[in-house]
């Protein structure tokens, strides 16, 4: 969860810094609220099941058989990523943003040795993108770096903050995990 805030404050910091157009998204305004909570819902439970699945479940796990788990990870993300192009655009920091998010789902999947845990984080940061994120993209403003405010320098910090406490939490998941694996069952 902490990674999952990391990439928040990540995408943000992007589309003030960089002028990313925006992808067109549905009018979801024009539905009663239940419908949009219900569609919002489902969407991020479906995508975070699928995505951890197939992506995770089956792609990572097939490479991490040819490959070492590290090398399989950045791959994976390397082929993964572009396919979210499709619905958020082929600008580079976009793609650059989701092979990042796709390395920490890809690291979190091989720690855990499980995909359980992905598809929770996944589905949650679904649901925050969908509800929360993305609708404000059309009305962030490009800033120039010597105009940052306190804000913005404290969203950088925060996330440079997050994305360690996650690394340090996945490592230490790792080495768990690993040492459970060696006393067996």
């Amino acid at each position: 969860m902490l990674g999952l805030g990391a990439l928040v404050l990540l995408w943000t910091i992007v589309f003030e810094l960089i002028s990313v157009p925006v992808a067109a998204r549905a009018d979801l305004g024009a539905y009663p609220l239940p419908t949009v909570i219900a569609v919002v819902t489902m969407a991020s439970l479906v995508g975070g099941l699928v995505e951890e699945a197939g992506l995770r479940g089956y792609v990572l796990v097939r490479l991490q058989r040819e490959v070492p788990g590290p090398l399989a990870i950045v791959i994976a993300a390397l082929v993964i990523s572009p396919g979210h192009g499709a619905t958020q655009g082929f600008v580079w920091p976009v793609l650059l943003w989701y092979f990042l998010a796709d390395v920490m789902f890809g690291t979190l999947a091989l720690v855990a040795d499980s995909i359980r845990p992905g598809i929770v984080v996944h589905a949650i940061g679904l649901f925050i993108f969908f509800a929360f994120v993305w609708p404000a993209d059309a009305a962030r403003t490009v800033i120039s770096i010597d105009r940052a405010d306190a804000s913005f320098w404290f969203s950088v910090a925060a996330c440079l903050a997050l994305f360690a406490a996650t690394a340090v939490l996945l490592i230490k998941l790792g080495r768990e995990s690993r040492a459970a694996r060696l006393r067996g069952p």
